[in-house]
């Protein structure tokens, strides 16, 4: 009888081993991949953003308070990286993914503003600038102006833009009661909901003029 066991034993110790040996070989084959998922143009983390894998494998994760997102046990080989978040337009990037080790992919993005620009230069000769908006939201909205420089004039309103629609805001300037030869001053363009005053969203615009 212990002849008979002693094999036995050989052969469960030598598949023990052989199946060890095959998954070391395979996690030697998994690398990574880490990254901030950024704002474009302050540099500042977004949080809370999806960010997507798809290649060898198909994974999603979602960014912590300071923008981090980690992938771990991913195969070598092409991946396409997207990134979405509800404020944010939807960003693409592609990476190649060698053999064991991590790799760092931050992911910039772009603010999704209501507004065409959020600076207008008038310089020394320009006298009337326009301001783009267009409706992102599923509601119809009013759109007013607020402006704290006394040579800068703003169309003050634009009331019912339905979604998906643009409507323009005029601005101009009036150098001959400007106190310096050059001067900055921002302008408030509030988003309020459709015959109502609470502001669903608020972007401040720098306006510079030189006289």
């Amino acid at each position: 009888m212990k002849k008979a066991i002693i094999p036995i034993y050989l052969f469960v110790i030598l598949f023990t081993f052989n199946s060890c040996e095959t998954d070391l070989s395979e996690f030697g084959n998994m690398n990574g991949l880490f990254g901030v998922v950024i704002d474009h143009n302050t540099h500042e983390p977004i949080p809370n953003a999806t960010v997507y894998i798809n290649g060898e494998i198909q994974a999603n994760a979602i960014s912590d308070a300071n923008g981090n997102y980690r992938f771990e046990a991913l195969k070598g080989g092409n991946y396409l990286v997207s990134a979405e978040h509800e404020n944010y337009i939807s960003s693409f990037q592609e990476i190649s993914l060698s053999l064991g080790g991590m790799e760092r992919l931050d992911i910039p993005m772009e603010y999704k503003s209501m507004l065409s620009t959020h600076y207008l230069d008038f310089g020394t000769d320009l006298e009337e600038m326009e301001i783009v908006v267009t409706n992102l939201l599923d509601r119809t909205i009013d759109v007013k102006t607020e402006e704290d420089a006394h040579w800068m004039f703003a169309s003050s309103s634009i009331f019912g833009l339905q979604p998906g629609e643009s409507g323009v805001i005029n601005v101009s300037v009036h150098r001959f009661i400007m106190n310096d030869d050059s001067e900055t001053a921002p302008l408030i363009i509030n988003i309020e909901k459709d015959f109502d005053f609470d502001v669903l969203e608020s972007y401040v615009v720098d306006v510079h003029a030189t006289r």
